[in-house]
């Protein structure tokens, strides 16, 4: 496969260097042998040639716009994404009572690197779906698991992140925003947050979103981590923040696009809710199909 690299090499470091057909001697993967894995790397790169790499172009030539009062991907990336979930692309390293399918994570890897290598922009949006799912999966209380987990990992709503500021980038060091306790346990989120990698889209109809802020206890310069803050969960039920467990805040939101104007108490820079932090005095992000 000349357009995703040497398919050679990865067998050799999956079943040479690394022997995850040997796996199959501890009970977690004693239902797959190397057939079973063969076969998952060769509908990855499949996948990736057929339906990724012919849409990588023209991501890059018509990009995300926003049309009808939301933001729009670039045509064949909604059928790519149903494509991809319905294959099980999106979990298949993770526990199956959770939604996946239990595989070792070096042969996940292997797989991602065909999705990326093939078209970037596009696997952009599953992982970090992913990776939001894998912070309510450690922190998350049973509820929120409940009631974003099983949606984000089955496909049904996206995940994101909300860290860039202006000024800042993504060096965590000098990030400003923060999130403050209160009394009753509930936080207040204070600050600036800019741009979000695909924080809304026409993929599916709602995305969480984590916002990064930090505590007092943060410490300053580039080892800082705004991930260290208390958080908050919008509720689009309630309209309110909820306190959580997890160790970022957290949105909710429902088509709310890239040139959705904030709620009110966000324009002052100070207010309860994880959503509107994202969008406090800037008035707007921008989704892109890749950073």
């Amino acid at each position: 496969m000349t357009k995703l690299g040497d398919d050679r090499d990865r067998r050799f470091v999956l079943f040479e260097m690394l022997k995850i057909q040997e796996l199959k001697q501890y009970p977690k993967f004693a239902d797959y042998d190397r057939d079973t894995f063969e076969m998952v790397m060769g509908e990855a790169e499949k996948f990736a040639e057929n339906v990724l790499w012919p849409l990588n172009q023209k991501g890059d030539e018509e990009g995300c716009h926003w049309k009808d009062g939301e933001v729009k991907t670039p045509e064949g990336f909604k059928a790519a994404y149903d494509q991809f979930v319905e294959g099980g692309w999106l979990t298949p390293g993770d526990d199956p009572e959770d939604g996946g399918q239990g595989l070792p994570q070096s042969l996940c890897t292997a797989c991602s690197e065909c999705f990326h290598g093939s078209n970037m922009a596009f696997a952009n949006y599953p992982n970090l779906t992913h990776g939001a799912g894998r912070l309510l999966k450690l922190f998350g209380t049973p509820e929120q698991k409940e009631k974003y987990l099983t949606r984000m990992w089955s496909g049904e709503w996206a995940g994101t992140m909300c860290l860039t500021e202006p000024g800042a980038g993504s060096d965590l060091g000098i990030l400003k925003t923060k999130a403050k306790r209160r009394e009753d346990g509930k936080f207040l989120i204070e600050g600036t947050k800019t741009f979000i990698t695909g924080g809304q889209h026409d993929l599916t109809p709602n995305s969480s979103i984590r916002c990064w802020p930090g505590s007092r206890a943060t410490r300053p310069g580039p080892r800082a981590s705004p991930s260290s803050s208390s958080p908050a969960t919008w509720s689009t039920r309630t309209g309110r923040a909820e306190r959580t467990t997890m160790s970022s805040a957290w949105a909710s939101s429902t088509r709310w696009g890239s040139r959705a104007r904030p709620p009110a108490s966000s324009r002052s820079g100070r207010t309860e809710n994880a959503w509107a932090s994202c969008w406090a005095r800037s008035g707007r992000a921008f989704p892109s199909c890749s950073t």
